[in-house]
């Protein structure tokens, strides 16, 4: 009985982790409350986040594959990877493409360089680009959303 409850307690955490990996991913006013609160890195991880979620899933609808399928084949990818394959299948229009790789390279900046983040709050300069990077790709975002 106690081996139950333990098995329970896992699927609870683990359904609670995905709900709030949807939530995270779906709420379009998160990144924006995060930009007008001057949370400039959070917003630039969200709008990885997002990005990275919304062109794996393109990809899966342009493969016709299923999830598990795609998941067993392509594994885990990283952000950079599902930006440079939908250029390549043409996901992503032009007009966006420059937006997305910018993203890529900030959000590398961030991850993987030491003082990225106080660059980032203290160079007013370096802020906006990011600033018009985040917002630049969350109007492709809505454009995708109204074509949906």
């Amino acid at each position: 009985m106690q081996q139950n409850d333990s098995n329970n307690t896992f699927k609870d955490e683990y359904d609670g982790s995905i709900a709030e990996k949807r939530l995270i991913v779906s709420d379009p006013n998160r990144i924006n409350k995060n930009l007008a609160e001057g949370n400039i890195d959070i917003a630039l991880l969200l709008t990885a986040t997002k990005t990275e979620a919304i062109l794996r899933n393109k990809l899966i609808q342009y493969f016709e594959i299923h999830t598990r399928a795609f998941s067993e084949v392509c594994g885990n990818k990283t952000l950079g990877w599902y930006i440079d394959k939908c250029n390549e299948k043409e996901i992503i229009d032009k007009q966006h493409r420059e937006a997305f790789d910018d993203l890529k390279q900030k959000r590398n900046l961030l991850t993987h360089e030491y003082g990225y983040i106080t660059q980032l709050q203290q160079n007013e300069e370096e802020m906006e680009e990011v600033k018009n990077i985040i917002e630049d790709c969350c109007d492709w975002f809505d454009s995708i959303h109204q074509h949906e």
